[in-house]
């Protein structure tokens, strides 16, 4: 039987400094200097991410948070976490091998 892939679970850059004041966060990734200025929906995931977690997880905790479409939810969180990681400020967790 073909072994069956986990999704991938993605968790904060622990070389990232961030804080959140009154809904928004802003985002500074040590190593690189970058900084990222998140709104109040994108700052909710960033939190969500402080633990490791798949992107359908983060995708629900916002669609009963927000009160929002799944599909379009699910979409928005994807292509965040793409941005995330591409700037390196999310980071694949390695613990997930399968």
């Amino acid at each position: 039987m073909p072994e069956r892939k986990l999704p991938d679970r993605y968790r904060q850059n622990p070389e990232v400094a961030w804080r959140t004041l009154e809904g928004r966060s802003v985002l500074v990734n040590l190593d690189t200097q970058k900084t990222l200025l998140l709104n109040e929906v994108g700052s909710r995931a960033w939190e969500i991410f402080e633990e490791t977690h798949t992107i359908d997880e983060v995708a629900g905790e916002i669609e009963t948070e927000f009160n929002a479409p799944a599909e379009i939810i699910r979409r928005d969180v994807m292509e965040f976490t793409a941005q995330l990681v591409e700037k390196g400020l999310l980071i694949k967790d390695a613990g997930n091998k399968k």
